[in-house]
């Protein structure tokens, strides 16, 4: 485009005629090559990472294969990358939202593929997840379009036709992230600007310990509070998830509750995982502070470790390490480690009074979350409760997460080893995006926000 722009000032300047004169020469000459040029459009250009993007490029040679091909790196310089085989129209189009890929990372008709199926380049360390560890900045994504039909191994052998970069972000201009340090209660704090009151949502994640702050902000984006709560492997926490006590969270849950920008009346809690397990332990021991309960791959008992409750130890279901399952890849499952369930361990359901949405993976290779699920259904059954909603999907795997966000089959733990996770790239990503959808309807329902249907604007 700049050589276009300086042959036409070139010829210009031979002819004496006036600068604005000139300018209109020098812009239609521009206009007239980016006609011919392969261009590739996505838009929104900036947007929020929850939000369905529009892929199209224009200007090909009609009926041409070319490949579209998106990059991204992280804060700690993974890269991930997701490709797509097209074919041009007659025209010289490729339009991402309603035409088939015919291979590459994806195949089908797929609006949302090159972002969903992203895996970690070649030539790095195995079992890298997609992460944002720094929620404040963007994720900054390269899309390019590559003549033909190429494969991963090809990209650094061909230049691209032609490029644009995008910006996905997590917080929208109009929130605001306050990191937490009251009493022994660690985290991070998202809101809209201003005093509220917002609904309010305890966010929370697994056994790998640490601070994820991408979910809550993302939900924050929707007219809530979030906190997103670290309780092992964080500040002055606990080193693992094993030395945890119960009275840590009513600490949090209280603190929490008690924030003037916080709506009165309950919150709402979110967990993966353990933290799922964690999510509905809140709303079972301290029923008048919780309102509603999302559960993702969350176990219906205490587990691996008895948790210390206003000076007593409670009751858990154990674990055998030996029962772990390794592969030959050097990658291992979780899926037998935990004990069949240990009666007085089971939470009390009767105590239930928020509106629980349980969501579990048929293909969780890290527990048994469908049977966890089931069981806890069979008991608000047994007890002639409605307050419950279960959904499950057959081909997804344990790490259930926003909207569009990098499928992953397996990742590095802090156990010291690659974890098998589990599902299918296509079925998991669609589980992921009912699986949000689902979650903010039930938020909205019974919190309430005022921004439930649009996100705060970037």
């Amino acid at each position: 485009m700049l050589k276009v722009f300086y042959r036409a000032c070139k010829l210009w300047d031979r002819t004496g005629k006036s600068t604005r004169e000139k300018q209109n020469f020098v812009l239609q000459s521009v206009r007239n090559y980016s006609k011919m040029t392969p261009q590739i459009t996505v838009t929104p250009r900036i947007s929020l990472a929850d939000e369905k993007l529009s892929v199209a490029v224009s200007h090909l040679q009609p009926s041409t294969p070319v490949t579209i091909r998106v990059l991204v790196k992280t804060e700690k310089n993974y890269q991930f990358e997701a490709h797509a085989h097209y074919n041009s129209t007659a025209d010289g189009r490729v339009d991402v939202q309603t035409q088939p890929a015919i291979s590459g990372s994806y195949q089908g008709i797929e609006p949302m593929g090159l972002l969903w199926s992203m895996a970690q380049s070649p030539g790095q360390r195995k079992g890298l997840r997609f992460t944002k560890t720094d929620v404040t900045k963007p994720s900054i994504m390269e899309f390019g379009v590559y003549p033909n039909h190429l494969d991963v191994q090809q990209f650094q052998e061909v230049s691209p036709i032609c490029t644009t970069i995008i910006e996905r972000h997590y917080m929208s201009t109009n929130m605001e992230r306050i990191p937490v340090k009251e009493g022994r209660v660690r985290g991070t704090l998202f809101k809209p600007k201003g005093n509220g009151p917002f609904p309010g949502i305890i966010d929370l994640y697994g056994t790998a310990g640490g601070l994820m702050e991408m979910r809550a902000a993302l939900l924050a984006n929707h007219g809530y509070t979030v906190l997103a709560l670290a309780f092992a492997g964080y500040d002055d926490l606990p080193k693992t998830f094993m030395e945890i006590d119960l009275d840590y969270f009513e600490e949090s849950l209280n603190w929490f509750s008690n924030c003037n920008f916080v709506k009165p009346g309950g919150i709402g809690t979110i967990g993966l995982s353990k933290g799922g397990e964690l999510a509905i332990a809140m709303a079972i021991y301290f029923p008048d502070k919780v309102k509603a309960v999302v559960s993702l791959n969350g176990a219906h008992m205490h587990t691996y470790s008895s948790m210390l409750f206003r000076g007593k130890h409670l009751p858990f279901t154990n674990y055998d390490a030996s029962r772990m399952i390794f592969k030959d890849d050097g990658s291992t499952s979780c899926l037998e480690l935990v004990h069949d369930p240990v009666e007085n361990s089971v939470f009390k359901f009767e105590d239930l009074k928020a509106e629980l949405l349980l969501v579990a993976a048929g293909d969780d290779m890290n527990w048994k979350s469908v049977f966890y699920a089931e069981e806890a259904v069979r008991r608000l059954r047994a007890l002639k409760k409605t307050n419950f909603k279960l959904f499950v999907y057959p081909a997804a795997g344990h790490l259930i997460e926003p909207a569009y966000t990098p499928f992953c089959f397996a990742s590095y733990h802090s156990i010291g080893s690659n974890l098998m996770w589990g599902g299918t790239a296509k079925p998991h990503a669609d589980a992921q995006q009912e699986c949000w959808k689902e979650t903010l309807e039930h938020f909205h329902r019974y919190l309430g926000s005022q921004n439930s249907t649009t996100h705060s604007k970037l």
